[in-house]
């Protein structure tokens, strides 16, 4: 069962990385339209404007730095990782093979419970008539003897119990 808890976390990870790539892909993408919006500006001024000596170069080297930063910074990100804690009653994966190993183990344990239970309460039942039976051959040789028997009985009787 570990494997399948490796297994569903690698995926749950890689499917959030996929996607904090491709966020951050169309924000790099974004990123450089900005920019070729900015050159294509400047060139547009310039083109209108050619008499002028606009120094757009301190604009493009700052920008340029933006643009590298805010790539780093994008790239710098932590990913994001939710961990879920639950309580599984009923498998999500392999499902058949936990119900045959799980229903397989209860029925076994249940028939090996049962099985000894029914051993139990024949040994019980064999001992309370084997010692009803000596109690019944005890009294009606006590009853049927003479006296000196009585005696002796009585005297094994006192002796047993001693014990």
């Amino acid at each position: 069962m570990n494997d399948e808890v490796v297994k569903s976390v690698l995926s749950e990870v890689l499917e959030e990385q996929k996607d904090t790539t491709i966020n951050t892909g169309l924000l790099v993408k974004s990123v450089e339209d900005l920019y070729e919006r900015i050159v294509r500006i400047e060139k547009s001024i310039s083109s209108k404007i050619p008499n002028t000596s606009l120094d757009l170069a301190p604009l493009n080297n700052t920008l340029s730095r933006h643009v590298e930063e805010l790539k780093k910074v994008i790239q710098k990100q932590p990913k994001e990782v939710i961990n879920e804690k639950r309580i599984l009653l009923f498998p999500e994966t392999y499902k058949h093979e936990f119900y045959r190993i799980v229903v397989g183990k209860t029925l076994m344990w249940l028939v090996i419970l049962a099985t000894c239970l029914t051993l139990i309460l024949q040994i019980k039942n064999t001992v309370s008539r084997t010692q009803k039976n000596y109690q019944r051959s005890w009294e009606d040789l006590y009853q049927n003897r003479n006296a000196k028997v009585k005696v002796m009985l009585d005297s094994i009787w006192e002796s047993n119990i001693n014990k």
